[in-house]
């Protein structure tokens, strides 16, 4: 214990705040547990080190950080209670956080990807509520991502822990901005002297390097640094020093994540990859845009068992009626395998653990009856077909590059197309619903569709249309006519028969996405409704 912890145990700043362990210390200050002799509650105390204390313009730094981080009101930010000021003594009281650093974890070893886009989606609505209130952090790193200690049986058993964003020291208000959203390329007023070099090296944006604008993007960098961190083990630029760090992301791009661990999911690194461009303008325009980004790259937990490789769960018991169709559908497939049929969506393995009866390939040589794909029963499982997404009435789609995922052939894994996190249903959204739209190269008769997946409680509608899918994808919802088929999803995977519907082009709208646990949406109670797509599967006869 060093002198200056010897003398400051036990004194009670301003008469109110007992300094009881120190916790942490940095280069500017202090961070020790202590206890509010007013209301009996723990704190945490951060006490700016003394011969820092009396430099003017560090004093200067420390209130503001008060004033800066005092607006915030956040599950995600760490609270500021207080501040004071006792001779040589300036500290903040913060609301103390039972936990670890993120720093500490990763120092164990990389993250899985749910859990690393679990915590980059909570440190991203973090710094959305900062930029909104015209705060940028500048100094996002793990050693200010807090891991809360879980609360609830529920919280324990969740891959993701909840997390708190500290250290507001170096932040950067837009002056006269409190209350408004921050506007990329703005300028603003530093709370350093213009010209130095702020923030921790590692994480430092290209601007920051540079002298350059500082906004909502450059904490998107930083934490696209910390997400390449969580998911590979060590950060994209590591110099013999300081500096060379910093300039290293001058002049070069990071390897890409998946060639340090090949187990990124490529769409996680494609998130990654923008976050971590060198031009601001090529990023996500701010930590909302980078968060909805996540959410779409999600592949959901890793799976704990070598036995149960499915990233979807195994199904619940089910009916006879389920099971029938099940087998049908596997024996449907077979057949049109057999009889040189190709399959929608690419020429991909079947996936097992579409019901509990089909945990493995079809046997090609079956041929069992299906009457839930198309009366007919004579049409081939079609491929060839491309996917986009449809959603005209927001206009930005709704990850539309995972729409791949839903036609590649694969019935296990993690590859699915997803909707956003919904509130509710879509409906109250004020839209018509979200669409997967499903191309032919030429016309076909459309005889049936199933779609597996990840949980039941969805409602769709399908639509035909001769016209190419480039034609449709802006129009309103009277462009693709009548409705063919409906679809009402109780269970995980449905089919309907689309009586030989003619056209080149099928949408799948769904109008009505299903609630999921809260974990699902990264414990957003209010956004914990969507739909994960596994696979399209279409039964129909080419017409040209």
């Amino acid at each position: 214990m060093s002198t200056d912890e010897d003398e400051l145990r036990g004194r009670a700043l301003a008469g109110r705040y007992r300094l009881d362990e120190p916790l942490a210390q940095g280069g500017m200050a202090q961070v020790w547990r202590g206890t509010d002799l007013v209301l009996g509650r723990r704190v945490a105390i951060k006490m700016l080190h003394r011969h820092l204390a009396t430099d003017p313009a560090f004093a200067e730094r420390f209130r503001r950080e008060a004033q800066a981080a005092a607006r915030l009101n956040h599950s995600h930010i760490v609270g500021i209670f207080d501040s004071v000021t006792e001779g040589i003594f300036s500290a903040l009281i913060l609301e103390y956080v039972d936990g670890i650093t993120l720093r500490a974890r990763l120092d164990e070893g990389p993250l899985d990807a749910h859990t690393t886009i679990g915590i980059g989606v909570q440190i991203a609505l973090a710094l959305h509520e900062a930029h909104t209130a015209g705060i940028v952090h500048r100094d996002i790193k793990p050693a200010n991502v807090l891991l809360c200690r879980p609360d609830t049986t529920e919280e324990a058993a969740s891959p993701v822990p909840r997390i708190r964003v500290t250290d507001f020291g170096i932040a950067k208000a837009l002056d006269n901005s409190f209350g408004q959203a921050l506007t990329p390329g703005v300028s603003a007023m530093d709370l350093t002297h213009d010209g130095s070099l702020v923030g921790t090296a590692k994480y430092l944006a290209p601007e920051q390097i540079q002298g350059g604008v500082i906004d909502a993007r450059t904490d998107v960098y930083a934490l696209g640094v910390v997400l390449y961190e969580a998911v590979t083990g060590r950060v994209p630029w590591q110099g013999d020093s300081d500096l060379a760090t910093a300039v290293a992301r001058l002049t070069r791009d990071p390897t890409p994540p998946r060639e340090i661990r090949a187990e990124v999911p490529l769409a996680l690194e494609a998130v990654i990859l923008r976050a971590l461009a060198r031009d601001p303008a090529h990023r996500y325009p701010g930590a909302a845009e980078l968060r909805a980004a996540l959410l779409a790259a999600d592949p959901g937990p890793t799976t704990r068992t070598e036995e149960l490789p499915l990233h979807r769960p195994s199904p619940p018991p089910t009916s006879p009626r389920r099971r029938g169709w099940v087998l049908a559908l596997v024996g449907a497939i077979a057949t049109a395998v057999a009889g040189g049929a190709v399959v929608l969506g690419g020429a991909g393995e079947d996936r097992a653990g579409v019901g509990t009866e089909a945990n493995s390939p079809a046997d090609p040589n079956a041929s069992t009856p299906n009457s839930d794909l198309g009366q007919g029963g004579q049409g081939d499982v079609l491929s060839g077909l491309t996917a986009s997404v449809y959603d005209p009435i927001s206009g930005d789609g709704e990850n539309d590059e995972l729409a791949r995922w839903a036609v590649d052939g694969v019935t296990t894994g993690t590859d699915v197309w997803r909707t956003d996190c919904y509130p509710g249903d879509i409906s109250d959204m004020s839209k018509p619903g979200v669409g997967l739209v499903l191309e032919a190269a030429q016309p076909v008769a459309f005889e049936a569709i199933t779609v597996f997946t990840l949980r039941g409680g969805w409602r769709a509608q399908i639509y035909t249309s001769e016209s190419p899918a480039s034609e449709l994808r802006d129009r309103d919802l009277a462009a693709w006519g009548e409705v063919v088929a409906r679809l009402d999803a109780d269970e995980p995977d449905v089919s309907v028969d689309l009586a030989h519907a003619q056209g080149r082009t099928l949408m799948v709208l769904f109008t009505s996405v299903a609630g999921v646990a809260a974990d699902g949406c990264f414990g957003e109670v209010q956004n914990s409704h969507r739909v994960d797509v596994i696979e399209i599967r279409i039964k129909g006869t080419r017409s040209g």
